[in-house]
């Protein structure tokens, strides 16, 4: 697992993919209230070969120090009976659902 300020330290928590599920994990995971005001569809490649293609949630937030927005999505990981949520942050080189995904990628896949 890795940790970076943008993601949340809950993005491994086991959960079904789900409006209220994703909102939740926006909300604990950064501290704050959120709404969410779309869906995104991505789909990410490296080297020519897809490595994710889903939907985005997009939230803004309410209460967030530093973010007006979170992006949130459920990642299947090899193994896991559940897919598993992932909130990132608006900020800094996050400024859209594409680049949340892409950090969170090249995490997985350096």
């Amino acid at each position: 697992m890795f940790w970076d300020e943008n993601i949340g330290a809950n993005w491994h928590v086991k959960m079904p993919d789900t409006l209220l599920t994703l909102r939740y994990a926006v909300e604990n995971a950064h501290g704050c209230k959120a709404r969410c005001t779309e869906k995104v569809t991505v789909h990410e490649k490296q080297g020519g070969r897809t490595v994710w293609y889903g939907t985005v949630h997009v939230f803004d937030l309410f209460g967030h120090e530093s973010a007006p927005r979170a992006y949130a999505w459920a990642i299947d990981k090899a193994g896991d009976e559940l897919p598993q949520v992932v909130t990132v942050l608006h900020r800094g080189l996050v400024t859209g659902p594409s680049e949340a995904v892409r950090a969170v990628m090249d995490k997985l896949y350096p």
